[in-house]
């Protein structure tokens, strides 16, 4: 499953990143990376994502979404 398909509130496992170079360096350095826990909070406008990370809350767009797979915390 993709982030951006995570129905807000339920909480997922990142099991892999999609992305290169840059990219994946960047979404490394903010704590997107195989098996962090997050937690889509808002969909927002265009079909971007607000998603709980730790403490923190980052905002990724709809193309980012659709690069990080995640699988559901039963």
């Amino acid at each position: 499953m993709l982030l951006i398909d995570l129905t807000p509130g339920v909480d997922a496992r990142v099991t892999g990143v999609r992305a290169s170079g840059g990219d994946s360096l960047r979404l490394t350095e903010i704590g997107l990376r195989p098996g962090e826990k997050v937690r889509v909070v808002q969909r927002a406008g265009l079909g971007g994502r607000l998603i709980a990370l730790g403490c923190g809350r980052i905002a990724v767009d709809a193309g980012t979404a659709r690069r990080i797979e995640v699988e559901e915390i039963p």
